[in-house]
């Protein structure tokens, strides 16, 4: 018997409160509506964040190697989630997280 159970990870950035022109990016983890976060600790600059894409703009190469991270940081994740449903162990966000 399959369990059907929703994911989605998203990138966020999260603006300093000392600083609120930098931020910090996040990655969220959401499965079945628990969601946890992981901080990839890397600051940008707020105003160069695109949400919607969620990776920075530009086109210098410290831009495109954090936009190549990031993706990296998104495929493991979702690897990990997919090593869960293969293995058929319980998928929670923080066990992906702590994976």
């Amino acid at each position: 018997m399959k369990t059907v159970s929703t994911f989605s990870v998203i990138l966020i950035c999260r603006p300093d409160k000392k600083k609120p022109k930098e931020g910090l990016i996040y990655a969220r983890i959401t499965v079945n509506g628990e969601q946890r976060e992981i901080s990839l600790k890397e600051k940008v600059q707020v105003s160069q964040w695109n949400s919607d894409k969620q990776q920075l703009e530009g086109r210098t190469p410290q831009v495109k190697a954090l936009n190549t991270h990031l993706d990296n940081v998104l495929f493991k994740i979702k690897e990990k989630y997919r090593s869960f449903i293969d293995k058929e162990l319980p998928v929670t966000a923080q066990g992906i997280k702590e994976a």
